[in-house]
């Protein structure tokens, strides 16, 4: 998605919505509030997080989850067609497409959801990464 605004911005929107509001970022939040640490080039991370080896992600951000869940998912249900607690770590990618619009991108790094108690490997879906760039651009507008 081409968001209005420089590189610059959009970090700043990201942000606000991560640390600001991060229960307003899905519609469908999951039974705790969810918690995210926001990782930036430079900034002190953990060693698994490699992303900011490549310079191409110089403008990224990784967000973590801290293993906990971000929302129900709107596409994975157990037996009875109940939403599963879905858990991920997000990369956003930003690249400057001119001085006023950045091109945003969200990746899904290790999703899971939470069946029976139990931690399950799934793919990812555009649902939570669509929704990731809607409350950013939403943010842009405040």
């Amino acid at each position: 998605m081409v968001l209005k605004g420089s590189v610059y911005k959009i970090q700043k929107a990201i942000n606000r919505v991560f640390k600001e509001n991060p229960q307003g970022i899905f519609p469908k939040p999951p039974n705790f509030p969810p918690t995210f640490t926001l990782y930036w080039k430079g900034d002190r991370h953990p060693a698994e997080i490699k992303i900011f080896k490549n310079p191409v992600n110089e403008n990224d951000v990784f967000i973590s989850c801290n293993r906990n869940p971000v929302c129900k998912s709107a596409v994975y249900t157990d037996f009875w067609e109940t939403p599963l607690e879905f858990i991920a770590d997000f990369q956003v990618h930003l690249v400057p497409q001119g001085a006023e619009e950045t091109l945003a991108e969200v990746d899904a790094v290790n999703p899971q959801v939470v069946a029976r108690k139990t931690l399950r490997d799934v793919q990812p879906t555009t649902v939570e990464e669509s929704e990731i760039l809607s409350a950013i651009k939403s943010s842009l507008k405040k």
